[in-house]
């Protein structure tokens, strides 16, 4: 089984960077009994936690994208050759669409750490359906 988590484009996987986002998903995958198929992925940084095994992701947008679309596709060409049983998007319910698109043999966990009532991609009932 092959695990990625997916971090927002400002939590960093870095001892001195760190965000709670960044730590909670340290902790909880260095305590993981699956903690050798899971992968971090997050924007570069020069130093990442020693015991989870992480990818750096850097998302260059163009005319008319959004930085959070041109990230999710830097995750998306990283994994897509070899894409993951189980993809978890830590607080970012609008990448979860996209990656449902592109990666559609992954199974996607939105995992939520704000109210999602005020949360773009959230707000409505639809939405969250």
């Amino acid at each position: 089984m092959k695990i990625a988590g997916l971090l927002q484009p400002r939590e960093y996987f870095s001892p001195e960077q760190a965000g709670a986002l960044a730590l909670f998903a340290y902790e909880t995958a260095k305590l993981s009994r699956f903690k050798d198929d899971i992968t971090i992925y997050g924007p570069q940084v020069d130093a990442s936690f020693e015991e989870v095994e992480f990818s750096g992701l850097s998302a260059r947008s163009f005319f008319l994208q959004s930085h959070s679309k041109a990230y999710v596709q830097s995750f998306i060409r990283q994994v897509k050759d070899n894409p993951p049983d189980i993809i978890e998007v830590y607080n970012r319910p609008r990448y979860v669409p996209w990656l449902k698109e592109a990666l559609p043999q992954s199974k996607i966990l939105l995992s939520v750490h704000n109210d999602p009532l005020t949360m773009a991609g959230l707000r409505t009932m639809k939405e969250r359906e």
